[in-house]
């Protein structure tokens, strides 16, 4: 086993260690991308409702607060957000991290990506539930 690790690095010469770039493929990264996109398109539909739900619990905020004229026109803040998380997805693509900030990117990445999975679940049922009951009605 010595043997052929001395012929495969010669004395003399430093190992180099294969380091991580950090770099996911294209096709990863355009995944990731639609996916945020598609989360964003679930936020849109989701937030008016979970607003209306929140209301009818007594979680209502007053008309003169930031966060009411932040919520009622959503749509901007989920726009920004979404651009936010879809050039963060090609900055990490392009740009050239060191090893804690690509950690973080990733950690934010990551919690976003499973934070929009139950309002697409939720999206894709509030789209679906129109068809899926006419469908109910048809087979009777």
């Amino acid at each position: 086993m010595n043997e052929q690790a001395s012929r495969e690095y010669p004395k003399g010469q430093p190992v180099k260690p294969q380091g991580v770039t950090g770099k996911s493929s294209w096709w990863f990264t355009a995944v990731c991308c639609g996916y945020f996109l598609l989360g964003g398109w679930a936020a849109y539909k989701i937030v008016p409702i979970c607003m209306t739900f929140f209301a009818g619990l007594g979680f209502a905020t007053s008309p003169n607060s930031l966060l009411f004229h932040l919520f009622l026109n959503h749509a901007w803040l989920i726009v920004a957000g979404v651009a936010c998380f879809v050039t963060l997805a090609l900055a990490k693509q392009f740009g050239n991290f060191s090893a804690g900030r690509r950690r973080l990117v990733n950690v934010v990445l990551l919690v976003v990506a499973i934070g929009f999975a139950p309002m697409l679940l939720a999206a894709v049922v509030l789209v679906l539930s129109g068809p899926l009951h006419l469908i109910g009605k048809l087979a009777q």
